[in-house]
């Protein structure tokens, strides 16, 4: 891939017309034909060229739909879901394409799914096995205006993803739903599109770099590319100067926005949020494309987190993605917000999501309410297999290209606890360090329960110091599992006191620490509230 630097013409002027979406969607929410398929025979029968006989409402759940077997569980070691189901599921739909959809890049949008097949009437198109982002399927090629038949196998099977019990599906948390959730759509564009658009903040320089990665399959020669920035202050918009820029094209072209004045810091006091729209055209085609970004420096001085040069404390709250009245995430801002708002209310400032990664709404939501966001990969165990490393790398770019944008998305995490294969993960982190440096990065969450060391990362996750063997000298959190330390903890050893500090643990890691889930308390249940519960 050759990377375009540009030194080019520009023109200024003051813009007040909005900038416009030369793209065309068309929603797929409503009613598909729906068919189990426990014993996996669908493909082999070809159930995407017939008529599934039940329906489900899409976006959404088969537990949201009352399909699947009626759960029997009676454990007390988790919330019983009303329907389980693990395996493929088949929905299928006709659909109206229409005109202006002709000699367009179409493409299949689903937000949030399981590992998923799609075909367009008896065409395979291919597959995704994406958790933890948006799916995307090219079907450029297979829709011409007119009726069409979309089918998707979606699968939740665990042996198509063997990533341990983490909380992207573990029924101690989120479920492992079969569905689709969120934005679920095609859309059309010009054939010559902007795939991918990314802001570099610099708050020194106030300047942002934008990286745009163009598809250019009507192999077009020059291109016009219009920046536009709004900037958002609790409500209150701010329009700057739109600036122009006159291009050869290539596969990425690298440009550079001046904020001057403008630039407003992102923290988790202030929330000033900047709008990045991009138009590209030339005399063919024209298209457009819009991301949020925050003018923000999230770094590392020594021991100490800064944000924009001020140290600052995380006052961290762990997340499992435990929603349990739809087993599943919000997928609106407003949803996340509320979340925010409450923990932001005992002095929260962090979240940490445990072995999973939110949607797009949470970011949105975090960016809005100033909560800094450690995000994971979907693992938890030993690393063993290349096949599953190089999974989780495809998840880990991925998960950058979708929320790297967002300024609360400041730490990135290789899973929780991963006891081997450390080897891997060191060459993973090093990959998503050269593809995208905004995000920290850490090794993993308390790797064999903290006896691996930081290595490469910026931070270190843990519930101990990997130093002087098993002694409460090298704790981070005043709590520890019997099986994870011989005397419990200094809470179990030592007599409450304001006496108690980490100074030696910390002393031996040269970079900031995070202590790791330090509320593992044992509790009850009060039945005498039952009555608030549904």
């Amino acid at each position: 891939m050759r990377f375009l630097l540009l030194s080019v013409f520009i023109f200024l002027f003051s813009c007040q017309r909005p900038i416009e979406n030369f793209r065309t969607q068309l929603d797929l929410s409503g009613s598909w034909q729906f068919s189990l398929d426990s014993t996996d025979i669908g493909i082999q029968q070809k159930w995407f060229l017939t008529d599934l006989q039940d329906s489900v409402v899409l976006p959404g759940t088969m537990d949201e739909n009352k399909k699947g077997m009626l759960n029997q569980d009676t454990t007390t070691m988790h919330l019983n879901r009303v329907f389980t189901y693990q395996g493929p599921a088949w929905y299928r739909k006709k659909v109206q394409i229409p005109m202006d959809f002709k000699d367009k890049h179409i493409q299949l949008i689903m937000e949030r799914t399981k590992p998923s097949r799609v075909w367009i009437d008896d065409h395979l198109i291919g597959e995704s096995i994406l958790l933890q982002t948006p799916q995307f399927y090219d079907l450029t090629d297979y829709l011409a205006p007119g009726e069409h038949t979309i089918t998707i196998q979606i699968d939740n099977n665990l042996k198509r993803t063997p990533y341990g019990n983490v909380h992207i599906y573990s029924d101690d948390t989120q479920t492992n739903w079969n569905g689709i959730i969120g934005n679920f759509m095609l859309e059309a564009s010009s054939k010559s599109y902007i795939s991918n658009l990314q802001v570099f903040p610099d708050i020194d320089k106030r300047v942002i770099q934008v990286k745009l990665a163009i598809e250019n399959q009507l192999r077009l020669s020059n291109l016009e590319i219009e920046l536009s920035v709004n900037l958002n202050v609790h409500g209150e918009i701010t329009k700057l100067p739109t600036q122009k820029f006159e291009v050869p094209i290539d596969s990425v072209i690298n440009l550079e926005y001046v904020l001057g004045s403008e630039s407003k810091l992102w923290d988790e006091y202030e929330q000033p949020i900047y709008t990045l729209s991009a138009v590209m055209s030339s005399s063919k085609i024209k298209d457009s494309k819009s991301v949020t970004f925050g003018m923000r420096k999230f770094s590392v001085q020594g021991t100490q987190f800064n944000i924009n040069g001020r140290t600052t404390l995380l006052r961290g709250k762990h997340d499992a993605c435990v929603f349990p009245i739809t087993g599943h995430p919000p997928m609106d801002v407003e949803g996340w917000a509320s979340v925010y708002k409450i923990a932001k209310s005992y002095g929260i400032n962090h979240y940490r999501f445990h072995s999973w990664c939110p949607p797009e709404a949470a970011f949105t939501a975090a960016d809005q309410e100033g909560i800094y966001l450690q995000a994971e990969l979907p693992f938890w165990g030993s690393l063993e297999s290349d096949s599953v490393a190089n999974m989780l790398k495809e998840e880990g770019i991925a998960m950058l290209k979708s929320y790297a944008n967002h300024p609360s998305f400041v730490m990135f995490s290789h899973g929780n606890e991963i006891w081997s294969g450390h080897d891997k993960v060191e060459k993973n982190i090093t990959a998503f360090k050269e593809y995208d440096d905004r995000p920290l990065y850490t090794m993993g969450s308390n790797n064999s329960i903290g006896y691996v060391g930081p290595g490469s990362s910026d931070f270190f996750v843990a519930a101990r110091t990997p130093y002087d063997h098993d002694t409460v000298l090298t704790h981070t959190r005043l709590t520890q599992a019997f099986a994870d330390s011989k005397d419990g903890a200094i809470l179990n050893t030592q007599t409450p006191s304001t006496e108690v500090n980490f100074d030696y643990a910390v002393s031996q890691i040269k970079v900031p620490i995070i202590s790791h889930e330090i509320g593992q308390y044992q509790i009850y249940p009060d039945y005498n509230e039952i009555d608030k519960y549904t």
